[in-house]
């Protein structure tokens, strides 16, 4: 299930199909499927993702051969021409997704002098030119109806528009954070995982073998040890609390300036200082016992009251 844009033209303006075409390839660098037509885009990090098809279309009143493939419907509007063209985001997301994704197609509509009309908004679908956060507010608005509407039936997992729109923050700088701390500090990734206790879902990052790392602020913290004991190499994985972590090596980490909020980074020297103890460190739980990682696809801000 889908929410869907198109894109039109003002009839005194210049833009054309192949224009957009190009736009798509050459500017947004998206993933194009020749055969279906097709552009599509997928975030690795945060798993925010949409596609733009360029569809056969037909006028209202006119017939369709039965032997001929489905083809899609757009109303036609006097004064604009329809760019065949059609935007369309999975509904049952998190608002990231849309944080993510809108303002690209917002660009492209100011750079490309394109309007558009937006079908779920019935009897207020005339093309027009969006402001800067409105096409993320329909889709949200949209979104957060029809997943309270399925919220039960599909299994959805809630978490708090905070928490998440926080780890997409910082996953959407990880590359770039990584790139410029270079080999020597390891810019962690980051997940949710659901407490099969009480079905809450929390935060959480990986911390291997007290390396040089930097933690933004989560529930929960993998940490993974391997040291040698009797010439034996001993290896142990679990769940430790942030705020653990930080009672315990709070001198070591270093509050990190960046556009990010409470990013934390420990460097070598101090790494190595602290082998011992977190070589030492109590694991909370293991993670197995405490519950299962859960895919940023299936975690939702809204749930039925």
């Amino acid at each position: 299930m889908s929410y869907d844009l198109h894109f039109y033209k003002h009839k005194e303006h210049q833009v054309n199909e192949q224009e957009i075409a190009d736009y798509l390839t050459n500017k947004l660098h998206l993933d194009y499927d020749e055969e279906a037509r097709q552009w599509a885009y997928f975030n690795d990090e945060t798993e925010a993702s949409f596609w733009i098809e360029w569809v056969d279309t037909y006028i209202e009143g006119e017939e369709i051969d039965d032997d001929e493939e489905e083809i899609d419907e757009i109303e036609e509007f006097e004064n604009y021409d329809n760019l065949n063209f059609i935007f369309s985001i999975n509904y049952f997301r998190a608002d990231y997704f849309g944080l993510e994704i809108f303002p690209m197609i917002e660009k492209m509509a100011d750079e490309l002098s394109l309007f558009i009309s937006n079908p779920q908004d019935r009897g207020n679908d005339l093309p027009r030119v969006f402001k800067e956060g409105e096409l993320f507010e329909a889709w949200k608005k949209s979104n957060h109806e029809v997943t309270k509407n399925y919220f039960k039936e599909y299994g959805f997992e809630y978490i708090s528009p905070e928490k998440s729109n926080y780890i997409w923050q910082y996953l959407s700088h990880r590359d770039e954070l990584q790139a410029k701390l270079g080999s020597e500090v390891f810019a962690c990734g980051c997940f949710f995982i659901k407490d099969n206790e009480n079905g809450n879902i929390l935060t959480a990052a990986v911390w291997t073998e007290h390396i040089p790392v930097v933690l933004p602020r989560v529930d929960l913290v993998i940490v993974q040890k391997r040291y040698k004991k009797m010439f034996k190499h001993i290896d142990v994985s679990g769940l430790v609390k942030y705020s653990q972590i930080i009672g315990a090596f709070g001198n070591q980490f270093k509050n990190l300036e960046h556009p990010v909020p409470h990013l934390k980074i420990i460097n070598q020297k101090d790494a190595d200082s602290i082998e011992k103890e977190f070589n030492n460190l109590e694991i909370w739980k293991k993670i197995e016992e405490f519950g299962t990682g859960v895919s940023k696809s299936d975690i939702v801000n809204v749930k039925p009251q």
